[in-house]
């Protein structure tokens, strides 16, 4: 990954991510499902996703089942995460990996293997793009870009249309003046600031 920082967004390969969980906390809930899809010369591949259950080895919260609808008789005899996380980082190969808060994302999954991949956060790249907006969140996104929105709150129904709002965000961080990867990582940094700023302490 040494000379990713100079490349052009266009340029790179991605695999756009998205988990579901059996709740928010990162240290003690896990992943239920995971979502990908693959970005090439700048489209969206067809036929080309990743689309898993993980069994989490116990019962989840009703509350999360509202949620993205994953049950446990759906992941009763599915592979636990160590399997699944190896499956999908095979699919992922050297791709920079893309997600929305995709730090959330991550800290599930580096708790069973670090996942070494270069990554960007749609969530950061639209602060950093829309400075004067408010709501940086995927549907707000979605709405702003008038893309459909299906399957919300399922892994690949969110990985898809977080892939196709990256998309749509690339123009606008040229515009931004974020035209290589580490101008885009640069960005997400500052974004990531000033969230810590803005948020009151304790």
């Amino acid at each position: 990954y040494a000379d990713l920082s100079r490349l052009p967004l266009e340029a790179l390969d991605y695999v756009v991510v998205d988990t579901e969980t059996t709740g928010l906390n990162i240290k003690r809930d896990d992943i239920v499902q995971i979502g990908a899809v693959r970005i090439v010369g700048g489209k969206v591949l067809e036929g080309d996703s990743f689309e898993r259950l993980v069994n989490p080895g116990r019962p989840i919260p009703k509350e999360s089942i509202r949620f993205h609808g994953v049950t446990d008789d759906m992941v009763a005899h599915t592979p636990g995460i160590d399997e699944i996380l190896g499956e999908f980082l095979d699919y992922a190969g050297d791709a920079v990996l893309v997600g929305h808060n995709i730090a959330f994302d991550l800290s599930f999954m580096n708790r069973t293997r670090k996942v070494e991949n270069p990554a960007l956060d749609t969530m950061l790249l639209s602060i950093g793009a829309f400075a004067r907006r408010r709501d940086h969140t995927l549907d707000a996104l979605a709405e702003h870009f008038k893309e459909p929105v299906t399957d919300r709150h399922t892994a690949l129904g969110d990985a898809e249309l977080t892939a196709r709002l990256f998309l749509r965000l690339l123009p606008e961080l040229d515009r931004a003046g974020a035209r290589h990867f580490g101008d885009a990582q640069d960005l997400c940094a500052d974004s990531a600031e000033r969230i810590r700023e803005m948020r009151p302490y304790g």
